[in-house]
């Protein structure tokens, strides 16, 4: 595939990491099992190129060529089609990386963090050991500009179709004849689409935290302000009994001493020791980022007792995390890339009335965090008008798929994993009971060992089992 003389870019970070046959930890984007040992596996990799198309075998038939990149991570780098409709119109290279297996190897199993956007090579590696108003729509249109001067021509082609396409190349290139896969957020919207279109492809297939694929991107938005105003006075209870929360009386009092709050620095933001400024939406960032896990609540805490006496310094912490910045300069692409498929998977929606009913909504049932919540939608000047739509997914002749629910995650309602389960012609419900966001490696027993029984020895668990 060397001939080509189109240029390579990168879509999307692919991870493979390995997977024990006895026991598992498991994160990341795209997952490989192999067996633990010094060297690589004596047998080649033969790729899986039945059924596959003629101007598509150049990158089905690829053989990889791995790189140790770490203790136990051997990395290497996918071609794919950059226009999966064309694929003589130029490449991609998917960056991927494997941890070997501890024990008996039983096969592959792709995962993917959410996002959009998040790097999945990261997410592996790492854990197995703003303006408003007019001035905002510049900012959106300068962004969307500098993304397409800088892309390469790539932008139209960053949908989460092409990245289901993406994963099945690998799939193949790594010799599977199914595909096994582990996805939280997001990754359970590419995993449900992947099963969708290839549901003879699709193996053992795990979506935690899911998003509803039929639901409109207004609708996302007004859930997700509910789910996280729900995430936040469950953590404003948790707080106040404590005996050391910042805040008192009962919970709609304290909460409406955080809205005072957000309303003041708003007003007169807070100065940090670098010289940034923080006002109400880098709080409200930050204060998100701590509702993603029940761990997090004690920082958060120390955040807003901080923010109340004048000082940002923690807030800041939680907003960088969020954002993914670090010592004042960004450390990857995950914000460029979230905008950039949901760009292109979103429709976009003209209706001053829906919008005028949606934010009627949001204030009425997320009083705290309406005010910071709604704006300007940065993709009406994308370059590149959206070719997602919004439907059902069935995916029928898939076979068993598990979806697991949080009942109170504020980034995917559980509503929408209940939705998601019924859509799936074979979807498996298990809920969790509990905080933040996803279910799975979350100290739950019970989903932990229904998904790894389903994963590792393919015992599919009762629809509907509730963990609590």
């Amino acid at each position: 595939m060397n001939d080509r003389s189109t240029s390579r870019f990168r879509r999307a970070a692919a991870v493979i990491a390995g997977l024990a046959a006895a026991s598992v930890a498991l994160s990341g984007c795209l997952y490989a099992m192999i067996p633990e040992q010094a060297s690589r596996p004596a047998a080649p990799i033969v790729p899986d190129t039945d059924g596959v198309a003629e101007d598509l075998l150049p990158f089905y038939s690829q053989e990889l060529e791995w790189t140790d990149c770490g203790p136990g991570f051997d990395c290497t780098e996918v071609t794919a089609p950059l226009d999966w409709e064309n694929p003589t119109a130029g490449e991609i290279t998917l960056s991927v990386i494997r941890h070997r297996a501890q024990s008996t190897a039983i096969g592959s199993l792709l995962t993917n963090p959410g996002g959009p956007g998040s790097s999945g090579v990261e997410l592996v590696r790492d854990n197995l050991d703003f303006a408003v108003g007019a001035d905002l729509i510049e900012n959106y249109d300068a962004f969307a500009e500098a993304c397409e001067a800088n892309s390469e021509g790539i932008l139209p082609h960053v949908t989460t179709m092409n990245a289901a396409r993406d994963m099945d190349l690998i799939r193949a290139v790594l010799g599977d004849k199914q595909l096994n896969y582990l996805g939280y957020s997001y990754g359970t919207f590419l995993g449900a689409t992947y099963a969708q279109l290839y549901p003879e492809k699709a193996g053992r297939l795990v979506l935690d935290g899911a998003i509803d694929p039929a639901v409109p991107g207004l609708e996302v938005g007004a859930t997700q302000a509910l789910g996280f105003e729900s995430a936040l006075r469950a953590y404003m209870q948790n707080c106040l009994d404590s005996g050391d929360c910042p805040f008192n009386g009962t919970v709609d009092e304290a909460m409406t001493d955080l809205g005072a709050l957000l309303a003041s620095v708003d007003r007169t933001p807070l100065e940090n020791g670098d010289g940034r400024m923080m006002g109400a939406d880098s709080l409200l960032t930050a204060i998100i980022a701590a509702l993603y896990s029940q761990d997090s609540w004690d920082i958060l805490t120390q955040a807003l007792d901080e923010a109340l006496q004048g000082d940002p310094t923690t807030a800041f912490l939680l907003a960088d995390f969020y954002n993914n910045r670090e010592d004042g300069a960004y450390i990857n692409n995950s914000s460029e890339a979230f905008r950039a498929y949901n760009c292109m998977d979103y429709p976009v929606e003209d209706d001053p009335a829906a919008e005028a009913a949606i934010e009627a909504k949001i204030a009425d049932g997320a009083p705290t965090i309406a005010p910071y919540w709604t704006g300007p939608d940065s993709c009406e000047v994308w370059p590149y008008p959206p070719t997602g739509t919004r439907g059902e997914i069935t995916a029928e002749g898939a076979g068993p798929i598990l979806v697991i629910g949080t009942t109170n995650d504020p980034a995917t309602p559980y509503e929408w994993s209940e939705s998601l389960a019924d859509q799936l012609e074979e979807g498996v419900l298990i809920t969790r009971v509990g905080e933040g966001h996803t279910g799975y490696n979350k100290g739950n027993i019970c989903v932990d060992d229904a998904v790894e029984a389903f994963l590792l020895d393919d015992v599919v668990p009762d629809d509907g089992l509730r963990c609590e």
